[in-house]
């Protein structure tokens, strides 16, 4: 792509880059927030567990929003399905959840929308929405309870078409709300991520009016190469060698036997691979991940090592190498189960580099191979915790409290020590109001 792009290096223009980077991203920061503001469930509406992309005619990431990390890195492989599955026309919306077509788990579904601009014939751009629904069916209500294969989570949906030509396909929907607990929310939600992506592909068409659509082309091929230029020269930064870390889950809701993740990190000149050979193979019960689900972990450890101000776009990966073994862990295959996945497992061992002769990168990266990034988690899951009076508003909260106990934890860590924090949550009564 860098090469293609050397003849056209004369119309590059650093401020009219600059100018479309904020374009984009403005662009699925605004689909986040009318998503939020008009979602039905306080899982998108107060825990903000959703996010947005714009991606070009390819697939290929042009900006995310400050969203989740977990739903942006794995987005692209969905788009990706759907692109694959489905021929697209103008007016179609793509509806999935598939984790082992791009999905996280099966609460979390994912529309994606073409857009067509000056009559093409083919899509120029995608927008895509992801939010996580309160319940798809399955065994238990959440659709995230223990399970020992995804039929018992819920409904698995690979990619459809939700809108053909611009009309809703109702005996999908139809079918879909049948076999949740709670449709009238889930249409709700669903119609708010509808709308989402129709905002999008409206500002995307009116930039493309404002500019051009060869200039918004041309710049979001600028974009891509931009970022995977940032990307190596960081990781040239990086004294080549190999560093290696695992680290464990307690268990898989079957059996309390540890769960380990292992990667070993090779950098050399400007590419690395990340490679996770040696991870526990896929376990009985439901914290198994899928492959997108690695990449993303791995997009996230590497996105946070670059400056915040270089653009969220696919060529942050082009430089790397994600290698997740099949029937792993951290690369499922079906019919594992998923619900909870072990995106933050993945994550913490990326941040836990080690190398005989370099002891000082750990040091420099601030928990994430280099990430220096204060608010750095140990997990690729942002979401907030409602408070009681958000609670409140919504449910018939009597009671919400965090209680200390002195117990020590129990599990095989090395170190044993702090306190169990319980989160207890009264209700007066059940269902909401």
């Amino acid at each position: 792509m860098i090469a293609k792009n050397l003849g056209k290096a004369r119309h590059l223009d650093a401020m009219r880059l600059e100018i479309f980077k904020n374009i984009f991203h403005s662009i699925a920061e605004e689909m986040g927030a009318a998503l939020r503001r008009s979602a039905f469930s306080a899982n998108i509406k107060e825990r903000r567990d959703y996010s947005c992309a714009v991606y070009d005619g390819n697939g290929e990431v042009l900006a995310m929003g400050d969203h989740m990390p977990v739903h942006l890195g794995s987005m692209p492989a969905s788009v990706a399905a759907a692109r694959a599955a489905l021929p697209f026309e103008p007016g179609d919306i793509a509806l999935l959840n598939d984790p082992f077509a791009g999905g996280t788990h099966l609460p979390d579904l994912t529309l994606v929308m073409p857009v067509y601009v000056e009559s093409q014939t083919k899509p120029q751009f995608f927008v895509a929405s992801r939010a996580h629904h309160a319940d798809i069916g399955g065994a238990l209500a959440g659709s995230m309870g223990p399970a020992r294969e995804i039929f018992q989570e819920g409904l698995r949906i690979p990619p459809v078409k939700i809108f053909r030509r611009g009309d809703i396909v109702r005996e999908l929907l139809g079918l879909l709300l049948a076999n949740v607990r709670t449709p009238w929310e889930r249409e709700g939600d669903l119609a708010a991520q509808i709308a989402s992506c129709r905002l999008g592909e409206r500002r995307l068409r009116q930039v493309a009016a404002k500019y051009g659509l060869p200039e918004v082309q041309l710049y979001s091929e600028h974009l891509l190469d931009y970022s995977e230029k940032m990307m190596q020269s960081v990781i040239r930064s990086l004294r080549p060698g190999t560093y290696r870390a695992e680290d464990f889950l307690d268990g898989d809701g079957i059996s309390h036997e540890p769960l380990r993740i292992r990667v070993s990190v090779r950098i050399k000149s400007n590419s690395a691979v990340v490679d996770f050979a040696g991870s526990a193979p896929q376990c009985a019960g439901n914290v198994n991940a899928v492959e997108a689900i690695a990449i993303s972990a791995v997009y996230y450890v590497f996105r946070c090592l670059v400056r915040e101000d270089v653009p969220a776009t696919s060529g942050l990966l082009r430089p790397i190498t994600v290698i997740a073994p099949r029937g792993t862990i951290v690369n499922a295959v079906p019919p594992a189960a998923v619900a909870p996945c072990a995106s933050g497992s993945a994550t913490n061992s990326l941040g836990q580099p080690r190398h005989d002769e370099q002891p000082h990168l750990r040091r420099n990266s601030s928990y994430a191979l280099g990430a220096s990034f204060h608010l750095l988690r140990d997990d690729c899951r942002w979401v907030r915790r409602l408070v009681p009076g958000r609670w409140g508003r919504r449910y018939p909260l009597a009671s919400d409290e965090f209680v200390e106990h002195a117990r020590r934890s129990v599990g095989r860590s090395v170190s044993r020590k702090g306190k169990t924090v319980c989160h207890k949550i009264r209700f007066r009564r059940t269902g909401p109001q």
